[in-house]
């Protein structure tokens, strides 16, 4: 399993963390920046998890940033991208098999430590990520 994992300078350690857990649990983890705490846009590091996911060089991404929100809504803007954001290891377990990437919040770093025994790998690709969603947003 393939996570593509990205952050700006707020997220950065927070990052760095959560690449060292993966790698040790046996997943490949391809860090898309930011390298340091030096200050940078985060709408960039979104883009880049979130074209690595279209375009099949990534199963998961885990986008950081200083509450989240930001790396949500610019990872959603590519199209076929469903990314959320995930506030605590309960939402990231509930959110998983549904969107990529998961967007999470620095500000919380302890709680935040805790994320990735909660978060599971999906089969879901990219474009269908949502079981029983049509394209216009109604439930099958």
């Amino acid at each position: 399993m393939r996570i593509a994992i990205g952050a700006d300078h707020a997220g950065f350690e927070l990052k760095e963390h959560l690449k060292r857990m993966l790698a040790a649990g046996g997943y490949e983890v391809d860090d898309l920046g930011t390298h340091d705490t030096v200050s940078t846009d985060y709408p960039d590091y979104a883009a880049a998890v979130a074209h690595e996911l279209m375009q099949g060089k990534a199963d998961r991404g885990i986008l950081v940033c200083m509450t989240g929100m930001g790396m949500t809504m610019a990872a959603n803007k590519v199209k076929g991208i469903r990314a959320a954001l995930a506030t605590n290891p309960e939402e990231v377990a509930l959110t998983a098999s549904t969107t990529t990437p998961t967007c999470w919040p620095s500000v919380s770093a302890t709680r935040n430590r805790k994320r990735p025994t909660r978060w599971r790998a999906s089969s879901s690709t990219p474009g269908s990520r949502v079981a029983g969603v049509t394209s216009a947003g109604s439930t099958k």
